[in-house]
């Protein structure tokens, strides 16, 4: 009988030891006689950590988008639902378009029309997500919702935070725009850097950043509101810009704007695209800077009347 006492003890034991290790919850033993077991505090021991991984979803793909999941992989025809990783890379050709959802934190990245761009970080520092792409050409629309991003060109950087930014880049011209439509946007190159507001911009030239911000133009703001048809969601109102129509509002219908024709143009190309604001800013004419025209003006020069001679005598 003692002999079957011990081995039931050493099993209630043993079992004992197997439950307390395969928890991580352990139970306080209440030291008031009035607190139960039902009620008492439990203290958890973290096993993994608690930060939810990030990922890059393509989705509302139109027309010929190609992506590259990995850095090593082939690009190939996206489709709804494809996750790009950190390295991976999205391409859109003519008339195309995708939008890239980063998940959890909610920012959406808009794609315009001949565009590309590497997704070379999508990380999270202290509990913040931390984002970056590498623009190699066209244009790329953010609608930040927390932490940072950072779209680099050959031209420079731009930076959003709690924003919304879109970020231009021409090859060709080796220029980049960056518009902060909402928010504290940053831009910077080798030599200085410019914060930029509500309804600021920001023109990079061979590499050097012009030495102040301008206002946004009515065809940059155009471009917000024809490529971002949630934008509404992200921001209470548009900032006052000199340019806007007197009756602009919400409404505005830039769709039957003829000042707008090129954004249907299937062979649309942003990176292209200069909008000069009122001279203030170099232009590109066949591919070469040309500065602006001092004697330029936006109104035609009136013509004089004509002098009242009296006839000739004969």
């Amino acid at each position: 009988m003692k002999k079957i006492t011990t081995s039931l003890l050493l099993l209630t034991f043993l079992l004992g030891a197997c439950s307390s290790n395969s928890t991580t919850t352990q139970a306080v033993i209440p030291q008031n006689p009035d607190q139960t077991l039902d009620n008492a505090p439990t203290e958890s021991i973290a096993t993994e950590s608690t930060v939810p991984a990030r990922e890059a979803v393509l989705s509302e793909i139109e027309n010929n988008v190609m992506a590259r999941t990995f850095s090593s992989n082939e690009i190939l025809p996206a489709s709804n639902g494809l996750s790009i990783f950190e390295a991976g890379s999205v391409e859109t050709g003519d008339d195309s378009r995708a939008r890239l959802d980063l998940t959890p934190d909610g920012t959406i990245v808009r794609v315009g029309p001949n565009s590309s761009f590497i997704l070379s970080a999508l990380m999270t520092e202290n509990n913040e997500p931390r984002t970056k792409l590498e623009l190699l050409f066209g244009q790329v629309f953010i609608l930040l919702n927390g932490g940072s991003l950072d779209v680099d060109t050959p031209s420079g950087v731009a930076s959003v935070r709690g924003s919304l930014m879109s970020v231009t880049y021409s090859p060709d011209s080796n220029r980049t725009t960056a518009t902060c439509l909402e928010g504290h946007c940053v831009v910077e190159d080798d030599d200085e850097e410019i914060e930029l507001t509500e309804g600021q911009a920001a023109d990079f030239m061979d590499g050097e950043l012009e030495d102040d911000y301008r206002a946004m133009t009515f065809e940059e703001l155009g471009l917000w509101m024809l490529d971002n048809p949630d934008l509404e969601e992200y921001i209470e109102e548009l900032p006052d810009l000199s340019s806007l129509p007197d009756d602009f509002d919400w409404n505005y219908d830039f769709n039957g704007d003829p000042e707008f024709e090129f954004f249907f143009d299937p062979e649309y190309d942003p990176g292209e695209q200069i909008f000069d604001p009122e001279f203030e800013i170099p232009f590109i004419d066949d591919g070469i800077l040309q500065p602006p025209d001092p004697d330029a003006t936006l109104e035609p020069e009136a013509t004089p009347d004509p002098v009242n001679e009296d006839p000739p005598t004969p």
